[in-house]
């Protein structure tokens, strides 16, 4: 386990942690743009190994826990002639389930992988070896040993990841390649290909990165404008030529918003810094612009704490106040592990809750000393101006 052993080793973790930012373009970038069909008007950023992670659309590979199946099941004879003829009926008539998908049974490990410590590979180890005593008394093996392999379609294997979270894993094959796979790999960790980092709504898997090992100067081009009438965005390899087209304009928003927050809270970029440091890892990166935070008086954001109680004292431009704030929030997370202190593995989220400027427009004349103290604090970015309306730190339970 690595941790910081210095004062100068935290404060390089500190400036290490950037994402994207403005850069100049030359003319041999500007000529690229041009080649692969830019409009004349393009905008040029560097961006981190990291920010270069996020974007990137091709496939990661990431670490998880096999901890069980799912057995998908042919249908009988039975089966299809009963759905044949359900078809034939009025919806109303037909039975319940005749419609519905494959049969499958799912199937899971009684013994739990992650009570070991993660930092304590000897004890997991030993206790692991024991369990590998019992493998053929796991109820897991046991059923894949009585399965009657000529009505099976498929077995789709059940991982967790460190927090415990479950996904499901494609074991490629014939069933017996299927079942022979399972009873090797159960409870052991094994390799998952993901298609991106973006697993889709603002969601990005962290574990395909090694924040561990990330290096600020390593620094990639970032081209982005319109193409071909709509807006595009490119990543450079090297000098010239591209390495990659983002898939999604978004994931370009995205970057901007995690820099801004990151640099403009230091609760949220605590836990990057950790993770740069080898005292924490890194799970699930999220932005989520659907937050149902209700602040009110009685409950205030942390950038109204001060300014409430002397800026205001009517009733009506309080009410005024908390609907703005209770507007146009946005959230970006990170879901994480520490390796350090008495948590063992549990799950820690830092939030950082952001909040967009035009939501206080209403305000901005009948409040116009408090619009202006917002406004000192808000930072623009590509994607808006914003600024930190509250910080949100917890565990798994208490979240």
């Amino acid at each position: 386990m690595r941790s910081l052993r210095s004062v100068e080793e935290r404060e390089r973790a500190q400036r290490a942690v950037w994402v994207v930012a403005p850069a100049g373009a030359t003319e041999a970038i500007l000529q690229t743009a041009r080649s692969v069909g830019f409009d004349p008007s393009v905008s040029v950023y560097q961006v981190s190994s990291l920010g270069r992670y996020l974007l990137c659309p091709r496939n990661i590979e990431v670490q998880r826990r096999l901890v069980g199946c799912e057995i998908v099941f042919e249908p009988t004879l039975g089966d299809r002639i009963n759905r044949k003829f359900s078809r034939l009926l009025p919806r109303f008539l037909r039975g319940r389930g005749t419609e519905q998908g494959p049969v499958t049974e799912q199937v899971l490990s009684l013994f739990d992988p992650r009570l070991p410590q993660l930092r304590d590979s000897r004890l997991r180890d030993h206790i692991l070896e024991i369990y590998a005593g019992f493998r053929q008394d796991d109820q897991v093996i046991k059923r894949l040993a009585s399965l009657p392999l000529e009505r099976v379609g498929s077995i789709v294997g059940i991982c967790i990841d460190q927090a415990g979270n479950r996904s499901r894993m494609q074991i490629e094959g014939t069933v017996e390649d299927q079942v022979a796979y399972m009873e090797q790999s159960l409870l052991k960790d094994v390799i998952v290909i993901l298609d991106s980092a973006h697993l889709g709504r603002g969601l990005f898997e962290m574990g395909g990165f090694d924040l561990a090992a990330y290096d600020p100067e390593r620094r990639f081009c970032l081209i982005s404008g319109q193409r071909a009438g709509r807006r595009q965005a490119c990543v450079l390899q090297g000098g010239s030529g591209v390495d990659y087209w983002v898939q999604d304009p978004k994931l370009v928003d995205y970057l901007f918003l995690l820099e801004h927050a990151l640099r403009s809270n230091a609760q949220f970029r605590e836990p990057f810094e950790a993770c740069i440091a080898g005292e924490a890892i890194p799970l699930k990166l999220l932005f989520n612009r659907e937050l149902d935070i209700r602040y009110s008086g009685a409950h205030p954001p942390e950038a109204y704490r001060e300014v409430l109680p002397a800026g205001i004292d009517d009733q009506r431009s309080l009410d005024m106040v908390f609907d703005a704030i209770n507007r146009l929030q946005l959230g970006v997370s990170l879901n994480y592990i520490p390796l350090i202190g008495d948590h063992g593995e549990q799950m820690f989220t830092n939030i950082s809750v952001m909040h967009d400027m035009r939501a206080l427009e209403p305000i901005k004349e009948r409040l116009p000393k408090l619009y202006a103290a917002m406004a000192a604090r808000a930072s623009s970015t590509d994607v808006g101006s914003y600024y930190v309306l509250d910080s949100i730190k917890g565990s798994r339970h208490d979240l």
